[in-house]
């Protein structure tokens, strides 16, 4: 199972990208935020299947492990900055002052992926869901550097800290909607840190319960996963409510939920959804934001979320799987050489 394609992971994440973009729109999905906790998990499980044996084996260094991963991150990334650049032309963005040093910082470290709040309230001003890739990115090269001493034993530690500073910081601001924020920044490091690592200790301990669980359409865990982010406000009121039921849905609902999607059956319409869910994660917010701000209606807002999809999908088909092709036919050609190189 070394190299299988998880193809109902991929439609999850779709799925994901679609409730992030429902949660920005003041549309639905009222725990949407909750979909960043469940994309480290996805991430946590694909990252170990993909990248561990070779990490283990020595044929592939962190800097090379590294630059592979910022080199598949940032296109979509730069694109998504471009578009809040747009946007922040005609007014609307997180820009709170009208400092021009910091603005131009802000803008300028959008771009290096460097998180610079100081004319916003969000770390990246010009599109903010640029925050947990960045997390994402740091907890890849934890994962590699600590691989070596990262054994079954080790791993169940770090979800167990990670989990109770979770629970902390769910307490103390009330609510899971941490991490994107400089008031509430470091959610982020702890919320990548358990969605991770619980992804990669699934990954290693996969042969214990993959047979045990049982195999359904790729439309159940889909469902499961809506729900779950969909309860309605009268169900849970503000509070410590909040931060309870976020607690439980990361800890003890979306574990097994990606389990269950991992055994899942899947075909084209999952594989169609992860072909939109990064490009959809990270240009909607810019787009959403406008549309928010300026008082559209639910309807135009339920348009825009439609060619979003659209644009999305465009953008991953025409542009982020033709350049991951490419990169990684580059990054054959290039261990082919040097394994030539070393041979002579």
């Amino acid at each position: 199972m070394q190299n299988e394609r998880y193809l109902a992971l991929d439609g999850m994440r779709g799925i994901a990208a679609l409730a992030v973009v429902l949660f920005h729109g003041r549309l639905a999905a009222l725990h949407g935020y909750l979909a960043v906790d469940f994309f480290f998990m996805l991430s946590g499980f694909v990252i170990a299947s993909s990248y561990e044996q070779r990490l283990a084996s020595g044929s592939l260094d962190l800097i090379s492990y590294m630059r592979l991963r910022v080199s598949r991150l940032y296109p979509m990334l730069f694109i998504g900055s471009m578009l809040g650049l747009g946007f922040y032309a005609m007014g609307r963005s997180h820009f709170n002052e009208a400092d021009g040093a910091g603005v131009f910082l802000s803008i300028f470290s959008q771009f290096l992926l460097i998180p610079f709040a100081s004319s916003s309230a969000a770390l990246f001003a010009l599109n903010n869901p640029q925050w947990s890739i960045i997390w994402e990115l740091l907890v890849n090269a934890a994962h590699a550097i600590s691989r070596p001493i990262l054994t079954e034993r080790v791993l169940v530690a770090v979800v167990i800290a990670s989990a109770i500073a979770l629970a902390v910081s769910a307490f103390h601001f009330d609510s899971l909607f941490i991490g994107q924020w400089k008031e509430t920044w470091i959610g982020g490091p702890i919320r990548a840190t358990f969605g991770f690592f619980v992804g990669v200790l699934l990954f290693r301990t996969r042969e214990r319960w993959l047979e045990r669980v049982p195999q359904v359409g790729f439309v159940v865990p889909a469902m499961i996963f809506f729900l779950l982010v969909n309860v309605p406000p009268h169900w849970v009121d503000l509070g410590r409510a909040f931060a309870i039921y976020d607690l439980l849905v990361v800890t003890l609902c979306f574990v097994p939920l990606v389990m269950l999607s991992v055994r899942a059956r899947a075909g084209y319409y999952a594989g169609m959804l992860g072909t939109v869910s990064y490009p959809l994660y990270v240009i909607n917010e810019p787009v959403m934001l406008y549309l928010t701000s300026s008082g559209f209606s639910d309807f135009d807002r339920a348009m825009a979320v439609a060619g979003l999809a659209l644009a999305a999908w465009a953008l991953g088909h025409w542009v982020d799987e033709p350049l991951n092709a490419w990169r990684k036919r580059a990054a054959e050609r290039a261990s082919r050489q040097s394994g030539s190189a070393f041979a002579a």
